[in-house]
This record gives C-alpha cells, structure tokens and sequence, in this order.
C-alpha cells in the first residue's frame, strides 16, 4: 500500500499512475528506467532484492536503474510521469 511521504500526497501518485497509460509519445528507454525506478521505491522501498544474472538484460536495467536511487524519496515518480504527459 502507498502511503504519503516526503511531500507527495497518494492522490498525486495515482494521477500519475493513471497518465502513465495516456502517454501519446514513448519518452524513451532512459525516461521509462526512471519511472520503473521511482515507482518501485514507492512501492517497494529502496531496492533490497538480488541482482538479475547478467544475460538477464531487460530485468538487469531495471535492476540497475531502481539499486541506484539510493534512499531517494517517492515524491519524484508523479513529477517524472507529469513530465513525460506533456500537461504541464
């Protein structure tokens, strides 16, 4: 369950969540790494599973891009989707 932290409030999350499927242009391999990320630290926490086998590419970047937030606070996912929306 999500719950509010660090200045975003569950509202925000989930409107972000629900543009996520709006998106009208793919953003990008690099852009959707980082909303993978940001999305399973807010849910997940900091990354704390073992890393994927090496030829494991697609579950090894995920991997990679969430391990590397650190502690990073969940208050960024809705700001990276609302960027991605073009409804700014």
């Amino acid at each position: 369950m999500v719950s509010v932290c660090a200045g975003a409030t569950v509202e925000q999350f989930e409107q972000a969540k629900g543009k996520l499927s709006t998106l009208r242009n793919d953003p990008g391999n690099e852009v959707k790494l980082k909303i993978y990320a940001l999305f399973k630290q807010a849910t997940q926490g900091p990354c704390n599973t073992p890393k994927p086998g090496m030829l494991d590419f697609v579950n090894k970047a995920k991997w990679d891009a969430w391990k590397s937030l650190g502690r990073e606070g969940w208050r960024r996912w809705p700001d990276k989707v609302e960027s991605c929306s073009g409804d700014h």
